[in-house]
Formats: structure tokens, C-alpha cells, sequence
């Protein structure tokens, strides 16, 4: 009975060791940079931080949908975060634009970025209601005023809006694509761009050159040029923002790894990025 009762034992602590093994992996010695992407299921919640000479930046990149907010509530906590520096609204489904009104309520929130086409739902009423409430004046980038540049401590960002008024997919298609420069590493947030937005954007100074880190657009759909996309950008790592409802295409995973990326799914639980400025990692 003894030997039975500190078999038991032994397997709770190992099990508990684990745990602490488990979660101390998803750290990294890489300081600089960190870019948090949120277990949202097929909707986007991307947190991007740069401590530098003692202060923290945040930058938020969509908020997933509505019920999303008690998670990104909770890791703000957690994390001491009371500020975010920007954020970014890549276009107004609610799957990306779900949480901004709560986030605005319970958060100083120093600049807000957003598309020009914007859609009626609840999810954007809310989020207009709190912008009105807490005086914020969002900066819609879009036509003469496509790209905006924006520099938040070591990390250098380029909005660019949507080059048009889109006819077809004009929601998915106004998203606004962020790159990221942070020294010698770069990073790419395509929204939920389509076939038209890619064609256009591939036209266009940021769609030229290598990228090490691609948040894929459309939650992994396949779309006709996206093989031009990723063999133009090259990118080292992908993350797929897909439910298990809805999974990504496998033709997409395929492209992705045709050209040596690493693909982590955020379904599968939500990924940390750590930069220095030269290297990368990645813990999920």
C-alpha cells in the first residue's frame, strides 16, 4: 500500500515539475523583443512589446472577438500592462475588432489606427461607443495617406492601408498590413488580405524583399497568388491564426513549408516570439 501511496506521489510531482518545466520553456534568453499571439481560434489578437532603457511599449494588432477579452484582460494583468502605445485595428470583422471597445474602457490606449471601410455590427458599434466615450480620435489610412510610419522605442513600424476601394471581399480587402523592423529582424501582419490585396500590395515597396516572420492573411485560406506572396517574402516562421472548425488550407502549409518555414497554428495554443534583433525564437 506504501509503495502504491509514493508511486502516486512521485507521479503528481513529476507531473507538477513538468508543468513548471512546461511553462519556465516558454521564456526565452532573448530580450528586445516580444510578440504574443493570442489562442483566439479563427479571429486575430496579436500583442507586440520592446522594453528598451527600462521602458516598455506595447502595441496591440486586432482583438480577437468579444468574449476574447477576459483572456487579454488577464494577461494584461499579469504582464503589469496599463498602457498600449497603439493600437491597430487591421479592419472591422468581428473576429478582429470583437474586444477593441472593451480594451479602450479599461485601458489607456495612446493612438488608434483603422482601415476605411467599416461594417454595422455590434462589435463595431461598441467600439466606436468607446471611442467617443474615452476621447480618442483613430487615424483611418487609406488612399493619399496609404502608409503611415510610426516609431514606438527600438520598434519601427510601416501601415499601409488599402490601396483602393475594393468591390469584391472589401472588408477582408481593406485590411491594413503592418511591417515590423526591429534592427536586423523584420515582421509581417497581412490582416485578412485576399487575392486582390495581394496583388496589389506585391506591387507595392513592402511587398518586396524577405520578411523572417509572416501572421499569414486570411486565417490560412488559400488564395490565388499566395504562392507569389510567400515566394517573394521567404519568411522563416508563419503563424496560421485557424480553429478547428475552420482549418487552414493544406495547400497554404504546403507553400509555407515549400520554402523552409516553420508553421506554428495558433489553435494549438498561443505562441510567444522573442528578438534580440538578430535571432529569433519561438515557444508555443
Amino acid at each position: 500500500m506504501n509503495k502504491k501511496i509514493f508511486t502516486i506521489l512521485g507521479a503528481v510531482f513529476a507531473l507538477i515539475l513538468g508543468g513548471i518545466i512546461l511553462f519556465s520553456s516558454r521564456e526565452s534568453e532573448l530580450r528586445g523583443l516580444r510578440i504574443h499571439v493570442f489562442d483566439a481560434g479563427k479571429a486575430d489578437a496579436i500583442l507586440i512589446s520592446n522594453e528598451t532603457e527600462g521602458e516598455r511599449h506595447y502595441v496591440l494588432i486586432d482583438t480577437g472577438e468579444s468574449n476574447l477579452f477576459p483572456t487579454i484582460q488577464k494577461y494584461f494583468e499579469k504582464e503589469g500592462i496599463e498602457k498600449l502605445d497603439a493600437l491597430i485595428i487591421s479592419h472591422f470583422d468581428k473576429d478582429h475588432v470583437g474586444s477593441a471597445g472593451e480594451i479602450i474602457r479599461n485601458f489607456q490606449v495612446s493612438q488608434v489606427f483603422q482601415t476605411n471601410t467599416t461594417k454595422d455590427s455590434d462589435e463595431v458599434e461598441a467600439f466606436l461607443a468607446a471611442i467617443k466615450e474615452k476621447g480618442n480620435t483613430p487615424e483611418t489610412i487609406a488612399d493619399e495617406n496609404s502608409v503611415k510610419g510610426l516609431r514606438i522605442g527600438e520598434m519601427e513600424f510601416l501601415i499601409q492601408g488599402p490601396e483602393k476601394n475594393y468591390k469584391r471581399k472589401e472588408s477582408n480587402n481593406s485590411s491594413l498590413i503592418v511591417k515590423l523592423k526591429y534592427k536586423n529582424t523584420s515582421y509581417l501582419f497581412m490582416g485578412d488580405a485576399e487575392t486582390e490585396r495581394l496583388e496589389d500590395f506585391l506591387e507595392t515597396e513592402l511587398g518586396n524583399g524577405t520578411y523572417d516572420f509572416l501572421k499569414v492573411p486570411y486565417h490560412g485560406h488559400f488564395q490565388e497568388n499566395l504562392e507569389e506572396l510567400i515566394k517573394e517574402i521567404q519568411p522563416k516562421y508563419a503563424v496560421i491564426t485557424s480553429s478547428f472548425k475552420e482549418l487552414e488550407d493544406k495547400e497554404t502549409r504546403r507553400l509555407l513549408e515549400g520554402v523552409g518555414a516553420k508553421v506554428y497554428l495558433a489553435r494549438q495554443g498561443s505562441i510567444d516570439v522573442f528578438s534580440d534583433g538578430e535571432k529569433i525564437e519561438i515557444r508555443q
